[in-house]
This record gives C-alpha cells, structure tokens and sequence, in this order.
C-alpha cells in the first residue's frame, strides 16, 4: 500500500486511521497497530498530516455526474462555451477541465489538476456573483465542496 497518498482519522480516538489514494474510489482501513507496516509508513510521514476525523453521516459523496449535469446546464457553462468560441486560452483550458471531469466520472481523479484547471478556467471566464452563488450550491450538492475549493475571482 505505498500509494496511498492522504490519511483521516477513522475515529474521535485515533485508533484507526484512513488511507486514500489519489484517483481511487477504495479507503484502506489502517489500524494503530506499531507492528503494522502501513501504519509505520503513516507515523513516519508524520500523524499531523492526517485530517480531522468525519463522521460518515456527515460525509456527502463526492458526485461528478451530479456536477456536471449541473455544470453544463448552467448560465455559467454557455458563459465559458461562448468564451471558448473567441479564444484559444480558454478553448484550451474549457477543453482540459471537460476532460478531466470525463476521466473523474470514469473513476480517474487527479484531484490537484482537476483543481488547477478549475481555478485557470474561473480566472480567464470570471463568474458573475449569480454564477459564483450557482457554482458553490452545485459544489456543495454534489460534494466537491468537499475535495476542491471555488476560489472567489
């Protein structure tokens, strides 16, 4: 398991630990156990790395369907096509972002690129202030509010 590349805590205790890697759906289940060698690979990256503890009630599933059915149909999203149409910067970036998005539906999310592109594609098609309020209830609705921030342009 050297590929799991973020932990949470599974307990208010801290006697399990979750392990996550990147573009998977799977959690790994570490006890804190010294004589477990995926646990050993935890401490020695530093236990401070892990996040806080989330009871699985209050974790929403992150939804990428759900994002981008509430994507394209937005004001938003003809905003970003009809920018796209005029220039080549934003064809590109919309181009990256779309794919991205295709392959994260598909189980494949390289979450530091998906978020780098989001951010590249509000700074070069700017949300009016109905758009950001659109954008942060479809994060939030979907959970990507969870894993990406919408950066305020």
């Amino acid at each position: 398991m050297t590929s799991i590349t973020s932990y949470r805590w599974g307990d208010l205790e801290k006697t399990i630990v979750i392990g996550f890697i990147e573009g998977v759906d799977a959690k790994y289940i570490i006890p804190v156990d010294e004589d477990n060698k995926e646990y050993k690979a935890f401490v020695a990256i530093g236990t401070e790395t892990a996040a806080e503890y989330v009871p699985e009630d209050d974790v929403i599933p992150v939804d990428y369907v759900s994002f981008w059915v509430g994507l394209i149909s937005s004001p938003y999203y003809m905003k970003v096509r009809a920018s796209a149409s005029n220039s080549l910067p934003v064809n590109v970036v919309a181009t990256e972002f779309i794919a991205l998005i295709g392959d994260a539906k598909n189980g494949l999310r390289i979450q530091p690129l998906i978020q780098a592109a989001f951010n590249e594609l509000l700074e070069l098609v700017p949300p009016d202030s109905e758009d950001q309020v659109y954008l942060d209830n479809l994060m939030d609705n979907s959970g990507l509010s969870s894993v990406y921030t919408l950066p305020l342009v």
